[in-house]
């Protein structure tokens, strides 16, 4: 077994989300018919895409604040603080800001009455 479950560090983890996320969404574009078709999908394709999501977000979600904890107990470890708490910061705040754009376009989707 190449990577032992306890020695994968939370970067690997989190670059398997993101390699399973990037699979996965090439893999729906290509499945799933186009949004301008009459054609809706079949039930057992639509389902296995909604729980390989949920799944994918899960296991985002959980991995996300483990990368940003390990990172920030690591900030008085290593030997140049500050350009890695600079760069650790920048991460935090664009992960928020990402947070709160997500946030935003949920709300403005669901309260619109025309999606596009």
């Amino acid at each position: 077994m190449p990577f032992p479950p306890l020695k994968v560090s939370a970067e690997k983890h989190l670059f398997f989300a993101v390699l399973g996320w990037v699979v996965f969404l090439f893999s729906v574009a290509w499945i799933l018919p186009p949004c301008d078709s009459r054609v809706p999908p079949q039930p057992l394709t639509f389902w296995s895409i909604i729980a390989i999501a949920a799944g994918l977000a899960i296991y985002t979600a959980i991995m996300v604040p483990v990368y940003f904890c390990q990172s920030w107990r690591r900030l008085p470890t290593v030997p140049n603080k500050i350009s890695y708490g600079i760069g650790i910061s920048s991460e935090s705040l664009v992960f928020l800001a990402i947070l709160v754009w997500a946030a935003f376009v949920l709300i403005y989707m669901s309260a619109s009455t025309h999606l596009f």
